[in-house]
């Protein structure tokens, strides 16, 4: 049952995952991974190239990463988070996500599993009705009682994945366990939603945030700022002027970024050339990807991929 993590990792592009203290893989279904016992499983020591790599990396399963002590500064398609005691963080696939900073006493759990089917697709739909984004992550924070039951739960999976016992069911137990991650987590996420009404955003604020969800959409494809006007029904020097006023960066600053965020992470995965990097984000051809990977980058795809 139990494997190690290099076969994991390449099968389901888990090499970013800290993987060198307490790890359980099952199968390649699932995989189990914390430095909760003590100091001598020191993230910020002896983790994997997650930790430790200083690029982006595009995840094609699905993560929770669970903080128990300490402090982690993650970056998911752009947007910031401190991770601190008690916040939990869920990735959906297709995320592009970074570790920017690890503090020495960081002690943190990981569940990542590449069957979607695991997640409660009737409490993603409560969510999508009440307009959460949780397209691609989500975090929240939990209290000492959430807390203590996570950890609970993350050890007796543990227990179970680990035991001979239990082999001709494990797929019924991973199926069972993940359903109540989530369950408690989205559960969380709607009680936090629902603590309080919501402040009406001004037009400006509802454009940016229409402007990023379409941006995350295609700019796999679409790099012009009059595509993105065209979906906003306005003006492309309106729109660069509004997401100049609320973000402070043009708009076509915001769709570049995105496009190399994923150009780095699909170039640091080792699985794919620069040409068909270029294809899969749609450049006419390599060299002008090239042209455009240096001139926001200083360096070469090639360059990029192979330091």
């Amino acid at each position: 049952m139990k494997t190690n993590a290099f076969s994991f990792s390449q099968q389901l592009h888990l090499a970013m995952l800290p993987h060198a203290g307490h790890t359980l893989i099952v199968d390649n279904e699932i995989m189990l991974g914390d430095n909760l016992a003590g100091a001598e499983n020191s993230i910020s020591n002896e983790a994997g190239n997650w930790i430790a790599s200083g690029y982006p990396f595009k995840i094609s399963f699905t993560l929770l990463l669970f903080c128990r002590q300490g402090r982690m500064r993650i970056r998911v398609n752009l947007n910031d988070y401190v991770m601190a005691a008690g916040d939990l963080l869920l990735l959906l696939p297709n995320s592009i996500g970074e570790c920017l900073e690890i503090s020495e006493d960081c002690r943190a759990a990981i569940i990542a599993f590449s069957n979607i089917d695991y997640i409660p697709k009737i409490e993603l739909d409560k969510l999508l009705m009440q307009k959460v984004d949780v397209s691609n992550h989500y975090k929240v924070s939990l209290d000492a009682h959430d807390t203590q039951e996570f950890v609970a739960l993350y050890t007796q999976l543990w227990e179970k994945m680990e035991n001979p016992r239990y082999t001709p069911f494990k797929s019924v137990i991973i199926n069972s366990y993940v359903q109540i991650f989530f369950c408690n987590v989205l559960s969380i996420v709607l009680s936090q939603t629902a603590s309080g009404p919501e402040l009406p955003k001004s037009r400006s604020m509802q454009m940016y945030d229409r402007f990023i969800k379409e941006v995350r959409r295609h700019y796999a494809r679409e790099r012009s700022i009059s595509f993105y006007a065209d979906r906003l029904c306005v003006t492309p020097k309106y729109l660069s002027q509004v997401i100049y006023r609320v973000s402070g960066r043009y708009a076509g600053d915001w769709i570049r970024d995105y496009v190399i965020f994923e150009a780095k992470a699909l170039l640091k995965s080792g699985e794919y050339t620069v040409q068909q990097v270029s294809e899969m984000l749609h450049f006419p051809n390599p060299s002008f990807f090239g042209k455009y990977f240096k001139a926001s980058t200083g360096l070469s795809p090639l360059k990029y991929r192979n330091g």
